[in-house]
């Protein structure tokens, strides 16, 4: 923004300040020969943009971009609800973190991670070791196990094990 009077502004910002939906009203008036706003042409990304000269806006305009630059604007929106968890989605995440948990120290005991994956992936996948988790999310491969050892390496929390697809209600 800017409060100097020979500065140009943003049409986008002065469609803001008025409440307008889009930038359409005010460049038609731009374009107009006698336009009350003084403005010149700004190339952008791929075509042209407007600025109006801040000094030829209204009064109560000016006021309102000022009042606008000292407000912090908000980062998350007004209507912004976080996602919501359900209760499987929870579960799914409980026993994945307990696979890494018992995976990781299943590394412990081997030379290497591949030798170790690999025999933990048969210990699991036979539904006798972790069953409840075996039961729940049925058996997994190497590259999935892997996928969840460096998310929860990478985050250290569980909620990086959240089940990632969408859900959408229809009706």
């Amino acid at each position: 923004m800017c409060t100097m009077k020979n500065e140009y502004i943003n049409i986008k910002e002065v469609v803001q300040a008025k409440g307008l939906k889009s930038t359409r009203s005010i460049r038609l008036e731009i374009n107009k020969p006698e336009s009350k706003y003084i403005s010149r042409e700004v190339k952008v990304n791929g075509g042209i943009s407007y600025e109006i000269l801040f000094s030829s806006l209204e009064p109560e305009l000016q006021q309102k971009l000022r009042e606008n630059e000292t407000k912090s604007t908000a980062l998350v929106p007004l209507n912004y609800q976080p996602p919501v968890v359900t209760d499987k989605a929870r579960q799914t995440a409980n026993h994945r973190i307990n696979i890494v948990k018992a995976a990781l120290e299943h590394r412990k005991k081997y030379p290497t991670q591949n030798q170790a994956d690999h025999e933990f992936l048969e210990l699991y996948n036979t539904g006798l070791f972790l069953p409840k988790a075996y039961k729940f999310l049925g058996s997994i491969s190497i590259g999935t196990l892997r996928r969840y050892i460096q998310a929860y390496k990478k985050t250290g929390n569980a909620e990086c094990l959240l089940p990632q697809y969408q859900t959408t209600r229809q009706g």
